[in-house]
């Protein structure tokens, strides 16, 4: 046979071609999208809201102050051990005279400064006996069974133990004063607490202490002018002191002073919360000095 009569096997026919995959898209993918939270109640106005503030709770007249505000000082006499075990077991505390809530004095009384001080800021002044009711009870016992009086004293001294302690804390007798020493008092012949004693006495009785005499006024800081404690001696002697107090107060501008005092003076004020600055209870000053006094 030739090779012209050879039939040559036909070419196998190609795979099928898979189909191509769709082109993948480019770019972020997209974003998730959170549903809002519920909007907050609507706010009420500052007005209304500082107003509401400003309203307090209304107190329960019934009700005494907690007994954890009970807060001692005693005078006239000192305490016993026991007494101050009461205190202890109560929770209660001793104070100075001008935190105390409960002045514990006896009769007669004595014008301490402790006392004069309780006068303008205590709600009660009472025997130990009621410390005594206290632990019987078990509690904050009712004051007013153990109440001082001392009816002798009160009429001494022009004053009214309860009366007075019912205007406190709104009537301060000294309000719109200054007071101070007269030049020279600590060397006469006067009885005085210390000066830490005297200026918590005048300032509980709403008054500004000062530690001397100031030469000119005050219309903001002390309107009513300048109490000065003094005595007789200090404006009527001659001597050294007298001179020098005398010529101290006649280079005050006119004016400052609201009068001079004697100590029983002052002290009365206090108790009784009345001040009377007439003539018969000022001491008078002389010619020279009588500028320094305004005018009624």
């Amino acid at each position: 046979d030739s090779d012209s009569d050879v039939v040559a096997a036909p070419a196998p026919a190609p795979a099928p071609k898979k189909p191509a995959a769709p082109p993948k898209k480019r770019g972020r993918a997209p974003k998730v999208v959170e549903p809002e939270p519920p909007a907050p109640p609507p706010k009420k106005p500052a007005a209304k809201k500082r107003k509401a503030a400003e309203q307090p709770a209304e107190p329960d007249p019934t009700l005494q102050p907690p007994e954890d505000s009970v807060r001692i000082v005693f005078t006239n006499y000192e305490p016993s051990t026991s007494e101050r075990g009461i205190l202890k077991s109560m929770g209660w505390t001793e104070v100075s005279a001008r935190d105390a809530t409960h002045v514990i004095t006896k009769a007669p009384l004595k014008r301490t400064p402790k006392l004069m001080i309780g006068l303008s800021t205590a709600s009660y002044v009472v025997t130990a006996d009621w410390l005594g009711a206290c632990l019987a009870s078990d509690g904050r016992a009712d004051e007013k069974p153990f109440m001082v009086k001392d009816r002798a004293k009160e009429q001494l001294w022009g004053f009214n133990l309860a009366r007075s302690l019912a205007q406190n804390p709104s009537v301060k007798v000294l309000s719109g004063y200054a007071v101070a020493l007269a030049p020279g008092a600590r060397d006469a012949s006067m009885m005085l607490p210390s000066d830490s004693e005297l200026q918590d006495i005048v300032e509980c009785a709403g008054g500004r202490w000062l530690s001397t005499v100031p030469r000119g006024s005050s219309e903001e800081l002390w309107p009513n002018g300048v109490l000065v404690i003094g005595c007789k001696e200090l404006v009527e002697g001659s001597d050294r002191i007298a001179t020098r107090c005398i010529g101290a107060l006649a280079k005050l501008d006119a004016g400052v002073l609201a009068g001079v005092v004697e100590p029983p003076t002052l002290y009365g004020a206090v108790l009784a919360k009345t001040l009377d600055l007439s003539r018969r209870n000022c001491l008078q000053l002389p010619a020279a000095c009588a500028h320094v006094v305004r005018k009624a």
